[in-house]
């Protein structure tokens, strides 16, 4: 009995890994990722394909209180004349991954609650792919600070073409500003 309900939750499991479309290493830990304090640039992602905003990016804005820290988020329409960002903060929440000294991320937004799992960094902590759980669906996003979004980290974008299967949105487009707010 308890070797059959292994067995169903394995394969459960599995089929939830599969519809991700991503490849499930050992996380990382977030940390890596909040202590930049630049703009991160969401280069492109698997997930949540359908956007009427593109040029997405995040800010650590500041921390406050024990693992607690305002993040910015900014995009742009780009369904109005003259491109226009929007932008917003969130209070992002640090949760330990059991068992380990690392963490994950939680938000909430409009669409629900956001987890993210850090699946890969280079070592100058350049670049990063996170895996981003929404109430929906899942996926994986590419990352880099804001300077580099034309000379993405090799490490990072060989990561996410091999690693995070399926269809993906194009996030940056050039002419994206990443400054100035």
């Amino acid at each position: 009995m308890i070797l059959a309900l292994a067995l169903c939750l394995f394969v459960i499991a599995t089929k939830a890994a599969a519809n991700t479309g991503v490849t499930q290493p050992d996380p990382l830990d977030i940390m890596d990722m909040v202590n930049v304090d630049e703009r991160l640039a969401v280069i492109s992602r698997n997930h949540t394909l359908k956007t009427k905003v593109d040029c997405h990016s995040t800010k650590k804005v500041r921390g406050y209180g024990t693992n607690v820290y305002l993040y910015n988020l900014r995009g742009r329409k780009n369904t109005t004349v003259g491109y226009e960002y929007e932008s917003g903060n969130v209070n992002v929440t640090l949760e330990q991954i059991r068992g380990t000294e690392k963490y994950i991320a939680k938000y909430t937004v409009k669409t629900g609650q956001k987890t993210i799992t850090l699946l890969k960094t280079d070592e100058d902590k350049n670049c990063f792919v996170i895996f981003v759980q929404n109430s929906k669906d899942g996926g994986c996003e590419l990352l880099v600070k804001a300077p580099l979004v034309t000379n993405i980290p090799r490490e990072c974008q060989n990561y996410f073409e091999n690693n995070c299967k399926g269809e993906k949105v194009q996030l940056y487009k050039p002419g994206c500003n990443y400054e100035n707010f």
